[in-house]
């Protein structure tokens, strides 16, 4: 008798599409922002929007570190404390 594997589960942000739309929504978002409402064959043809481009970029790192370290912080917080003298078995 075989038996399915389960599939990993990764959370709601890790394996859905949720942190592309969002990366997208945020390079839009900032290009949009600065005046360039323009497809992406048009980047660097137009004067000043390949600097909006790449700033957009920097602003979406920026953000996908701060995810990150929020993240971090709560695992970091939420971790359970083990008492002295009692070993863990994994």
């Amino acid at each position: 008798v075989f038996e399915e594997a389960a599939a990993p589960r990764f959370g709601f942000f890790g394996s859905s599409v949720v942190p592309f739309l969002a990366w997208a929504a945020v390079m839009t978002g900032v290009m949009s922002l600065q005046g360039f409402n323009i497809e992406l064959s048009q980047v660097g043809i137009l004067p000043g929007s390949m600097e909006a481009f790449l700033y957009s970029w920097r602003v979406s790192y920026f953000m996908i570190i701060g995810f990150i370290s929020i993240a971090l912080l709560g695992a970091f917080l939420s971790r359970s404390v083990q008492q002295p003298g009692l070993r863990q078995s994994f």
